[in-house]
């Protein structure tokens, strides 16, 4: 049997046929602690993010700016592709930071009408348009000595551009309809998948705004630039589904963990975390995922023709 296999079936026979963990095994620890997934590989020189999993050099790279950076009021850009972890990195940050009591503010800028961003991100007045009955605050007084995250900066209209630059270089701020100018405390962390230089030189993002957002720049690489960490996060998830259904845990034959490594994983982790659910599912009771389980579904082989 290969060792790797080995390993996992002695993970999974912490879980006894109920689903339930055997006497002495806390399931619900290991799968809240991503370090304990990496426990057979070689200990890393930095430890793992809060919330995040992986051992490999690629990896210990992002843990080591993010606890550099942590500490720091110093804006951050993450850039990544899609189902890298960019918002577990942003999160990373505001826990490790001074803020990590105070809120940690998600906005997704692609996620918001054009002609709501402003209202949603810097609030209104009461009357500042049809509908304002009462006044508003806005999501930067939520984060007020905290974490405001801007995900999908990249989309942000160049009209609101303008804004965000006043707002990072004073920290104020002026609710829409209002004469007002208020003054906050937030940490502004942002991220994108797209190249904002790219941007910039097409005049589709401020070049100004730019070097503001991306004082200490994250990379994060994508899976297949570290497909050693496969293993651990294919056991996390596998791990989770079996607790959540109160199922026997289920491993990886080497044969499907090898295919799985070698994998194009054009969404990323996402796409592995999706790609470990459905062959969960296809197993049924079988304890075991073979290569069989994942061949069903190949979205990695589709999307790399498109």
């Amino acid at each position: 049997m290969d060792s790797r296999t080995e390993v996992m079936e002695a993970r999974a026979s912490e879980v006894d046929g109920t689903g339930e963990p055997r006497a002495g095994v806390d399931l619900k620890a290991q799968i809240d602690d991503p370090a304990s997934w990496t426990a057979g590989a070689a200990a890393p020189n930095t430890p793992p993010l809060p919330g995040m999993i992986g051992a490999s050099r690629a990896m210990e790279q992002v843990y080591r700016l993010v606890r550099m950076v942590a500490n720091r009021d110093t804006a951050v850009l993450v850039t990544g592709e899609t189902g890298t972890g960019k918002e577990l990195v942003a999160g990373a940050i505001h826990e490790l930071s001074r803020r990590s009591k105070n809120a940690f503010v998600v906005v997704n800028c692609a996620a918001i009408p054009e002609a709501l961003l402003e209202a949603e991100l810097f609030g209104y007045a009461r009357g500042a348009f049809t509908g304002a009955v009462q006044s508003r605050l806005a999501k930067v007084h939520v984060a007020q000595g905290g974490t405001l995250f801007l995900d999908e900066v990249g989309e942000l209209p160049l009209s609101m551009q303008a804004k965000l630059l006043r707002f990072t270089q004073n920290g104020e701020v002026q609710r829409l309809g209002s004469s007002d100018v208020y003054r906050v405390d937030v940490r502004v962390i942002c991220a994108t998948n797209v190249r904002l230089l790219e941007l910039a030189r097409a005049r589709q993002f401020r070049l100004d705004l730019y070097y503001r957002l991306a004082i200490f720049p994250i990379a994060i690489p994508p899976l297949r630039e570290h497909a050693e960490d496969v293993c651990p996060l294919a056991e996390y998830f596998l791990a989770k589904l079996s607790a959540e259904a109160r199922m026997p845990a289920k491993y990886l034959l080497a044969p499907a963990l090898d295919y799985l490594e070698k994998a194009a994983w054009v969404g990323n982790v996402r796409e592995l975390q999706h790609t470990i659910e459905r062959a969960f599912i296809l197993a049924g009771n079988d304890v075991r995922l073979s290569v069989e389980h994942f061949q069903a579904f190949s979205e990695s082989n589709e999307l790399r023709e498109i």
